[in-house]
């Protein structure tokens, strides 16, 4: 009798959990989009008023993003050497959505471009 009402407990208790952990990664989020918003605000503040380039001289090269730069096409973007680098602090971890999982993206052909933008996009137009 005991277990069963410590079953049905713990059955209350862990779906309110897991709400409360998807609330908290929508916090993160919108912390995160909204930082990202201040380091394009800075960057144009820097620059004269042009925003970051989502994705500068996409179909000639394909080098520079807004969220990193690659030596070549083919290898991952570096997030360290991207133009809002300077804006997003040491680690830069406000690129990266609380939420994003890629479960193989070698598989996938996304390694190049999601791991380095951290899941969120930006409208090159």
């Amino acid at each position: 009798m005991v277990a069963g009402i410590i079953a049905l407990l713990v059955g209350m208790l862990v779906p309110g959990l897991g709400r409360a952990r998807d609330q908290g990664a929508a916090v993160v989020c919108k912390s995160n989009l909204r930082q990202l918003f201040l380091a394009n605000e800075l960057y144009a503040r820097d620059t004269g008023g042009a925003y970051v380039p989502g994705a500068a001289r996409i179909r000639s090269q394909n080098l520079d993003r807004w969220h990193g730069r690659r030596t070549s096409r083919g290898v991952a973007f570096n997030g360290e050497t991207g133009p809002l680098a300077p804006y997003l602090g040491a680690d830069g971890r406000i690129r990266s959505c609380p939420t994003l999982y890629i479960e193989n993206p070698a598989k996938s052909g996304t390694e190049h471009f999601e791991a380095g933008c951290g899941g969120y996009g930006y409208n090159n137009a």
